[in-house]
């Protein structure tokens, strides 16, 4: 509160607590306070994926041989966080293959 002078209230001719409410100054005070707080998550995946595939086969005749590899990665995220999910696959497949086919033909011809 500002209190003024006794001269202010002589020369008003008013008494002094009048003047006093006179004086009364009224203060608003407004703080807005804004915080933006931005998080940043970095997600890193790494998958190594090693297959190695050893196959003996020991046929007569036919060899097949049918070998797939299905990866699948879903990554499914709800909320209002950004991710951002770097996934590096490697996949090494190695696959060795070793055929072995005995044939043993006997022909016996008659003496003419």
């Amino acid at each position: 509160f500002v209190t003024p002078n006794n001269r202010i209230t002589k020369s008003l001719g008013l008494p002094h607590e009048i003047v006093k409410e006179m004086f009364k100054v009224k203060v608003k005070v407004k703080v807005k306070v804004k915080v933006k707080v931005k998080v940043k998550v970095k997600v890193k995946v790494k998958v190594k994926v090693k297959v190695k595939i050893m196959v003996k086969v020991k046929v007569k005749v036919k060899a097949k041989v049918k070998a797939r590899v299905k990866i699948k990665v879903k990554a499914k995220v709800k909320a209002k966080v950004k991710v951002k999910v770097k996934v590096k696959v490697k996949v090494k497949v190695k696959a060795k293959v070793k055929v072995k086919v005995k044939v043993r033909t006997r022909v016996k011809v008659p003496n003419a």
